[in-house]
């Protein structure tokens, strides 16, 4: 009897640390921190994707060298939505797995003296980055109000929120798009929100994407990481409903 459980401990107690170590790495890229992309980074700490077998490395990089390293072999997802589908109608090789927020959670964030998007004319506009899904609801929006990107309104790639409040308070830019909560606390320190930006740009924003050859090579670890994405998902739009 005694060997009996001795040797039942020894299985439990070795395997563990085997257990422990099967975790998978993967890399996911995401253009910044924001809460467009924070359901990735929640799965993570809140271990929804180890749960499913991974190791998820979190990469912040720029969209445009985000695409790139997929295309290599260099990141294995990436938090992009819109960006992806871009991507997609130019001809390269990255499709979109998942959404997790149905609409922009931004605001179009400006200095004193501009009430309306026509009053950007000759003026600058900050975005994260250019090829982002913040940089095309900004053309989206000059367009759609009668300005032209480029000629009309100087489009500039700011970084971070953070960096996009500094050059908003420094007069270095005269407006930015900012994800939430981040252009409630800009407007609360001087500034304005001159619009919620999902009511005019109804495009979906934020979820997961691969290469095609990702998604063909390994369907069952791509359906793993899905699931912990819309789980992680699930638990931050209704707690109760992801405890049951």
């Amino acid at each position: 009897m005694l060997a009996v459980t001795l040797a039942i401990l020894s299985i439990v107690f070795l395997s563990y640390p085997a257990a422990a170590q099967s975790l998978k790495e993967i890399r996911v890229g995401s253009s910044n921190i924001s809460v467009t992309n924070l359901v990735s980074f929640y799965a993570r700490d809140k271990k929804f994707y180890e749960a499913e077998g991974f190791d998820a490395k979190m990469i912040v990089i720029k969209t445009e060298a985000a695409v790139a390293a997929m295309v290599t072999g260099e990141l294995d997802y990436a938090t992009f939505s819109t960006s992806s589908i871009e991507a997609t109608l130019k001809g390269m090789p990255l499709r979109l797995l998942a959404v997790t927020n149905l609409y922009p959670l931004q605001g179009l964030v400006v200095r004193k003296g501009i009430s309306s998007v026509a009053d950007l004319r000759s003026k600058k506009m900050s975005v994260s980055s250019f090829g982002g899904a913040t940089y095309g609801a900004a053309l989206y929006l000059l367009r759609s109000h009668g300005l032209r990107p480029k000629d009309d309104v100087v489009v500039l790639a700011g970084g971070s929120n953070p960096a996009r409040v500094a050059a908003l308070k420094n007069g270095v830019v005269d407006a930015a798009l900012l994800s939430a909560p981040e252009d409630i606390r800009a407007a609360a320190e001087g500034l304005r929100i001159l619009l919620d930006v999902g009511t005019e740009y109804r495009l979906p924003w934020g979820g997961v994407c691969a290469t095609q050859a990702k998604i063909r090579g390994n369907r069952a670890g791509n359906e793993r990481f899905v699931r912990a994405t819309l789980k992680a998902t699930s638990a931050i739009t209704d707690p109760q409903t992801s405890m049951k």
